[in-house]
């Protein structure tokens, strides 16, 4: 097993798992890339502001609306949020880790009309993004993201999706989500009879493995778990929620989704339903808050 920092949380899965990370800080989706020289950035930001600079509004003027350069290894470019508006800007900003060879990108989109204090926002937040090896797990309070850190514990509406392929399980796939909430909704079990709507076409086949109450550590939370085999094909669908508490944190909206395609045996992706239920256990089982976080 390998440790995870995904957002303000810990993961173990296993080794050789791989991880599909996506991210949105303060209502900012937030990329990374790695192998990225100096010269290269400045060629990617150059390429955008040309880009930017020859699109045409339809109103009037060019796609670019400003650029601001936060320091020599920070910009930010902002833009109109399409052809037709004057209403709204994309911002996107540029972030390089000359060291390691990273580049972040955070975008997002602001009202027109404050576009100053859209740029104090995003110049205020670029010290706060540095590097970190995803190996290593950061003690500070903070929101990791892919091979990077973005340091604070202020409330925010930050978001994780974390798709996860395990190597041991061929044909299985999980998703981890999470989000702050400003209302929980009902619980899993009280919105469902049975699987959500995303399993609709397995439905009819699908018979319960494991159904109830689940928490893990001080989370609490509620599980489904399924599986169907027909025709020598077998296939699991697991889903467990955690509808969090408001504005908070340390108990955001969470869950964790484990899918797998039909496979006949000895393709399948487990060997049996224990071999399913020990796999799952075990990555659910191991979700906790990051010593320090907030």
């Amino acid at each position: 097993m390998k440790t995870l920092c995904v957002g303000r949380f810990l993961l173990d899965v296993p080794a050789g798992t791989t991880v599909n990370p996506g991210y949105v800080y303060a209502k900012k989706k937030v990329e990374t890339a790695t192998g990225v020289s100096t010269e290269r950035f400045r060629q990617q930001v150059a390429a955008r502001e040309a880009a930017l600079a020859a699109a045409s509004h339809r109103l009037g003027g060019s796609m670019s609306v400003s650029q601001t350069r936060i320091d020599e290894d920070a910009v930010l470019l902002t833009s109109w949020v399409s052809d037709t508006s004057k209403a709204g800007h994309r911002q996107e900003l540029y972030v390089l880790d000359r060291a390691h060879g990273v580049r972040y990108l955070v975008s997002g989109e602001t009202d027109a009309a404050k576009l100053p204090a859209a740029i104090e926002n995003y110049r205020a937040l670029r010290p706060r993004i540095s590097y970190r090896d995803p190996a290593t797990i950061p003690t500070a309070a903070g929101f990791c993201i892919d091979s990077g850190f973005i340091a604070g514990n202020r409330i925010n509406s930050e978001e994780m999706t974390i798709g996860l392929r395990p190597r041991a399980y061929p044909g299985a796939r999980m998703t981890l989500m999470s989000y702050v909430t400003g209302r929980p909704d009902r619980p899993l079990l009280q919105r469902s009879s049975d699987l959500p709507p995303e399993y609709a076409a397995a439905q009819a086949k699908m018979r319960n493995l494991r159904r109830g109450e689940r928490d893990v550590g001080p989370i609490q939370g509620q599980e489904i778990l399924a599986h169907a085999e027909e025709g020598g094909k077998r296939m699991y669908a697991f889903l467990w929620e955690s509808q969090g508490r408001a504005e908070s944190l340390q108990f955001p909206f969470l869950s964790l989704q484990l899918l797998t395609e039909e496979q006949a045996a000895p393709a399948a992706a487990f060997g049996n339903d224990a071999e399913a239920l020990a796999a799952w256990d075990q990555v659910l089982g191991s979700l906790r808050l990051r010593p320090g976080a907030i």
